[in-house]
């Protein structure tokens, strides 16, 4: 077992173009050694499938220690929830600091935050392989990454919900064979609106003439 730095290290570091520690390098007869995760460099065998956290010799640093903070407004019941994406990542990385802060919090300021929920996750969760998330499309700023909420969502300029969605349905009561317009209902809130309200009116009535 050999440790970084030292003369012999360096020198194998070297010959081998090794870019992570902890690795693994076989020498000797290993043309009759075949092992899944291992790269083939003349007679030697480099263990390459490495997973983080390692040490990246380019950047001289432990890579892969993740912080992630899910903030959140308290008691907002329509705000759209980060809980289970938080909770995702949180199990899928080495996480060195997970916290679930509300409105209040000062890190709000030092975010910059101005929507809740807000999922902040920082730039090593990219070292990872995490399926369905796409990290490039979320806005970044000094080594984390911003996750906001899709409306509904509190607005903490306004200090209100915003994306709240009133719908009225315009009926007409005499005809019983028309189509049933509240079926529309279901197929704006698979688009992912939020129904607040909900209003009928019957256009042979008095308010649905005017």
């Amino acid at each position: 077992i050999l440790t970084y730095p030292s003369s012999k290290a360096n020198e194998i570091i070297k010959n081998f173009n090794i870019k992570f520690l902890p690795t693994i390098v076989i020498e000797g007869e290993t043309n009759k050694i075949d092992i899944g995760g291992f790269e083939k460099i003349n007679n030697t065998l480099v263990f390459s499938n490495i997973k983080p956290p390692y040490y990246d010799l380019n950047e001289n640093r432990v890579v892969g220690l993740v912080k992630i903070f899910l903030f959140k407004k308290e008691n907002c019941s329509e705000c759209r929830n980060l809980d289970s994406l938080a909770n995702y990542i949180n199990s899928s990385v080495t996480t060195i600091e997970f916290g679930i802060l509300n409105e209040n919090s000062e890190l709000i300021k030092n975010f910059n935050i101005n929507i809740l929920p807000t999922l902040v996750v920082s730039e090593d969760v990219t070292k990872y392989s995490l399926p369905n998330l796409d990290f490039s499309t979320f806005r970044k700023e000094g080594g984390y990454f911003f996750i906001e909420s899709f409306p509904p969502y509190y607005d903490l300029k306004t200090k209100s919900v915003r994306g709240l969605v009133a719908i009225t349905y315009l009926e007409d009561s005499t005809c019983k064979d028309c189509y049933d317009v509240k079926l529309f209902k279901q197929a704006l809130t698979r688009l992912g609106l939020y129904i607040a309200n909900e209003t009928s009116i019957d256009i042979n009535n008095e308010e649905g003439k005017n």
